[in-house]
């Protein structure tokens, strides 16, 4: 099991979200700060693909920047899904993954974020 806090670093800066809720096989946590507030739900489910039993696993980040008197409300989401055979491992996949998405000082991320593909 996780623990009760996980700390994300953004921007070199700690945010430490705190569990605000834990079921089956899913938690959440959150961080209200004044300007803005941070939101992580990690979700473990079953799926099945052509008949074949899958593993799924979700991790969900929503930013969201609150309103002022000048600017309107942001809110920011980014996810990750994989899904796996309950016997089988990926973690160098995802690993690879992400370490692909920050390369380059996050060439790939801007890339993407200008509808590059």
């Amino acid at each position: 099991m996780l623990a009760n806090t996980l700390t994300l670093t953004i921007n070199a800066i700690a945010k430490v979200l705190v569990r605000i809720n834990q079921d089956n096989y899913s938690s959440e946590y959150f961080l209200k700060d004044t300007l803005d507030s941070w939101r992580l739900k990690i979700r473990h489910t079953k799926s099945s693909k052509g008949g074949v039993s899958l593993d799924r696993h979700n991790v969900e980040l929503v930013h969201v920047v609150y309103a002022t008197t000048t600017t309107v409300e942001i809110s920011r989401k980014v996810y990750l899904v994989f899904e796996l055979d309950p016997t089988d491992t990926m973690t160098n996949e995802v690993s690879g993954f992400c370490s692909w998405l920050i390369a380059s000082s996050n060439a790939i991320i801007v890339s993407l974020g200008g509808s590059e593909s």
